[in-house]
């Protein structure tokens, strides 16, 4: 029985890397979305974890950054192509920043489940300033 433990061992040491075979996947897109000098309000309305930092442009620029894991990268380069992550914008005075996809199935592969983590950084103009809830972005008076 103490011979056959060695064989047990590398048997679940190997189940175990073939289940985590594929490992994380990650990739980061950049998005920039022009802000006109008539924009007074961007509303936003964007999935999962979002933080906002200023930058010094005249555009909003979103760095999505994903990572998946479980799956082959072709699995999240096609979610990408179908636009899980894309950002749309709406309206000229006052602005919507918005997710595409807002309600996200989980993701599966061969029946498993795959662990999603997605986070937006948004690239927010020094002439705006973010509402205290969050979810607007406001011209500062001159």
């Amino acid at each position: 029985m103490i011979k056959a433990l060695p064989f047990f061992c590398t048997l679940a040491v190997l189940l175990l890397l073939s289940k985590s075979l594929y490992g994380q996947t990650e990739k980061v897109i950049y998005e920039t979305f022009e802000v006109t000098d008539t924009v007074e309000v961007i509303h936003i309305d964007i999935a999962g974890k979002v933080t906002f930092e200023p930058w010094p442009a005249d555009r909003v620029m979103a760095e999505t950054s994903i990572m998946l894991e479980g799956a082959p990268p072709r699995i999240l380069d096609f979610f990408i192509e179908q636009g899980r992550y894309a950002l749309l914008t709406q309206g000229s005075e006052e602005l919507a920043l918005y997710s595409k996809d807002k309600v996200r199935r989980p993701v599966k592969y061969k029946e498993n489940d795959c662990f999603e983590q997605v986070s937006v950084r948004v690239f927010v103009p020094v002439g705006f300033e973010l509402s205290s809830d969050q979810t607007r972005l406001v011209r500062k008076s001159q």
